[in-house]
């Protein structure tokens, strides 16, 4: 498998292929990767289906330790519509 470059220039390495059972007990195989925390540089792991086009998972960049809170992201997120609207009615008024 290829390396995965992200578009802020992450990358995720290709590890291995790992049997996997789903929910209904069929068999699969899930694609595991690793990258380096934005943080720390420390490594962490994803797994992805085999035929992804494009898994949530490599939007993860921070390593277990350094992962955000659901009230950090909360917050981020706030920040960023206010933000958002900001800008909006700001450029309104021109």
């Amino acid at each position: 498998m290829n390396d995965v470059t992200t578009p802020d220039g992450r990358i995720f390495y290709w590890l291995a292929n790992i049997p996997h059972a789903r929910k209904d007990q069929s068999l699969t195989e899930l694609a595991i990767w690793h990258s380096a925390c934005v943080v720390c540089g420390g490594s962490f792991t994803v797994a992805t289906p085999l035929e992804f086009s494009t898994s949530k998972a490599f939007g993860r960049k921070r390593c277990d330790e350094h992962k955000l809170t659901t009230q950090e992201v909360s917050s981020q997120w706030s920040k960023a519509v206010n933000a958002s609207k900001a800008q909006k009615k700001a450029g309104s008024s021109k």
